[in-house]
């Protein structure tokens, strides 16, 4: 499900479009995987590989030497098919361990994109992770303290019938409208000011997670203001 020109030019259409009537701003990102989960996918290989060696040593006369042979192309084989193909997010144990990797990963992006300082109480974040099939609308402190969690609902199901009915263009479009609704409601725009117009961030997948994190917490931006949820996870 990845985005067209198109589908990106119709996304900031609607960002630009709500721009000049609130003070506030809206950030869009879709990343096609929150983790590497390149470990999950390693145990995975290495187990599959470490049975078929048992099963063999068994059923047939191979050496030793053999045997291990078979087990290293086997784990490397799996693990570079699960790799090309993007499915070691899908041997994740459990669903909520895949969510807790996209949450993690929805507030670096609300850090990152500066949505945590006291200068900028009106952000909003629109967070899509595709391998997750994760969705989440997060709103900063001087928003969400106007806007009860309920009202953010609209953006949510809009992204949330996007990811599922294959359209997620409109999916984003409509979150973005009804989040510059709320915006221009609560902080509408007032004579002088300038619009502030973003694009969709479309990103590749994860690297150097543990790096990224670190570095979110140094960042000045992460000692200031606070954030809240303004609304639960698409989970699928």
């Amino acid at each position: 499900m990845i985005l067209s020109d198109e589908d990106q030019a119709r996304i900031n259409a609607a960002i630009a479009a709500a721009a000049p009537k609130t003070k506030g701003e809206i950030f869009c990102v879709l990343t096609p995987s929150s983790e590497e989960y390149a470990i999950y996918g390693l145990a995975w290989s290495a187990l599959a590989a470490l049975a078929l060696a048992v099963l063999l040593a068994a059923t047939t006369h191979l050496a030793p030497l053999p045997l291990v042979l078979i087990q290293i192309f086997v784990c490397a084989a799996l693990y570079i098919l699960l790799s090309v193909f993007g499915l070691a997010p899908r041997l994740a144990p459990y669903v909520h361990v895949r969510h807790e990797h996209a949450h993690r990963y929805a507030m670096e992006q609300f850090i990152c994109h500066g949505l945590t300082r006291k200068q900028n109480p009106a952000g909003v974040l629109i967070f899509v992770s595709l391998a997750e099939n994760y969705a989440r609308v997060i709103a900063s402190e001087g928003i969400a303290e106007k806007v009860d969690k309920p009202l953010w609902g609209g953006a949510l199901n809009s992204l949330s019938q996007g990811m599922r009915g294959g359209d997620l263009a409109t999916g984003f479009v409509e979150a973005i409208e009804q989040c510059g609704a709320l915006l221009a409601e609560h902080f509408p725009a007032e004579k002088g000011d300038v619009a502030v117009k973003h694009e969709i961030y479309v990103l590749g997948r994860p690297k150097r997670r543990i790096l990224a994190r670190l570095l979110a917490r140094l960042l000045p931006a992460a000692r200031g203001g606070e954030h809240r949820d303004a609304g639960p996870p698409v989970r699928g």
